[in-house]
């Protein structure tokens, strides 16, 4: 399949790859660059991906209409739990102190922020545009989203 998102786990040993179609995440050695694992989750159109700081769980944003992020864990490759986001989600990023995910609703405008213990949206930020793809400085001070109508917007 397509491969779309793509994280490395922290020791860079792994590399994760959502599928476009299918519902599957394809997780990959990165010294023999072979499949190691396939991890069949559901879902119709899996996007933007990120991992947790302790390579326990996958953040996957599904753009299909069930629009959710999807939590995997990572030893077992289970769906552990769905977080309803109001639209269909694009990009992911994690925030460097663990705490939050952040996932860009392209047709909504907005930014939504899910608290990682919770599981639930905490917050929303309106950008005006379509974001798609996210990232945070290193500190996590500043969330940068870039925008499909052309912006790049720094959100501190």
């Amino acid at each position: 399949g397509s491969a779309n998102g793509l994280a490395f786990n922290r020791g860079g040993t792994r590399l994760y790859a959502s599928l476009l179609a299918g519902g599957a995440i394809k997780v990959i050695d990165t010294q023999t660059h072979a499949v190691v694992n396939t991890f069949s989750i559901g879902g119709q159109v899996l996007q933007g991906i990120a991992v947790s700081l302790d390579d326990t769980e996958l953040y996957v944003a599904d753009g299909g209409t069930s629009a959710v992020l999807r939590v995997v864990n990572v030893a077992s490759g289970a769906q552990v739990a769905t977080v309803p986001l109001g639209g269909k989600g694009f990009g992911v990023a994690l925030s460097p102190d663990n705490a939050r995910i952040y996932v860009g609703i392209p047709l909504a405008g907005k930014v939504k922020i899910i608290g990682r213990a919770s599981r639930t949206v905490v917050g929303t930020i309106t950008t005006g545009g379509k974001p798609r793809r996210l990232d945070l400085s290193v500190t996590g001070e500043t969330l940068v989203i870039a925008d499909e109508s052309g912006k790049v917007h720094f959100v501190k």
